[in-house]
């Protein structure tokens, strides 16, 4: 659904060809993290994670992701949330792909999906969603892009901050966009209240999450 007076709907479609799947995690070496060949601003808040070895989960998320084409750059991947005994992850592939998945910590991949976040904000606006609003294994949840020169530094819903994290900035070839990931309430809908950092100045923008 379209925002009000808005004229584009922003979630890619990929959220929606998500793919199910339940793999083996006893097959593929665990990942190595290489350091990234650019340079990101350091997360804003804190995430409390639990305290698990994740080898299982990652190794097998990145032999599925090698299966698919989608395998994860040098960069690696990205913890956005921990919960429930679920991770989630976002990576950025090879053909330039965003890619998401939330996958069990003992080692089985209950969704991935990967699309070109081509998807735009609409005007004036820096923010795009580009997986959710969705519910996951770790809770509900949004991801959303904000444009270069745009850096989040409040996230607010009916007037009370949220939880949300600085993920990780894409590549050049994938927008250079900086990506976060947001703890939504239950039955949120409407706007979610985000304010940026524009330069020396505080701008106030919105994300619209449906009805």
């Amino acid at each position: 659904m379209n925002p009000p007076g808005g004229t584009a709907r922003w979630p890619l479609a990929i959220a929606a060809a998500a793919t199910i799947l339940v793999v083996s995690c006893d097959r593929q070496p665990a990942p190595t993290r290489p350091s990234a060949s650019f340079s990101a601003p350091a997360p804003t808040t804190t995430r409390t994670q639990e305290n698990v070895d994740l080898t299982r989960a990652e190794s097998a998320l990145v032999g599925l992701a090698r299966e698919k084409g989608t395998s994860p750059t040098d960069v690696g991947l990205s913890v956005a949330r921990q919960a429930n005994g679920h991770v989630v992850y976002i990576w950025e592939s090879g053909s330039a792909q965003f890619c998401f998945a939330q996958v069990a910590v003992e080692g089985a991949t209950r969704q991935l999906a990967c699309g070109h976040p081509q998807s735009k904000p609409r005007p004036a606006s820096y923010l795009t969603a580009v997986f959710g609003p969705g519910i996951g294994f770790a809770g509900r949840y949004v991801v959303l892009a904000a444009d270069p020169g745009g850096k989040v530094t409040s996230v607010r819903y009916e007037g009370k901050e949220l939880t949300w994290s600085f993920i990780r900035r894409m590549s050049p070839a994938a927008t250079g966009r900086d990506i976060y990931y947001i703890t939504l309430p239950d039955r949120v809908q409407g706007w979610l209240d985000v304010t940026l950092l524009v330069g020396d100045q505080q701008k106030a923008d919105r994300l619209w999450l449906g009805k």
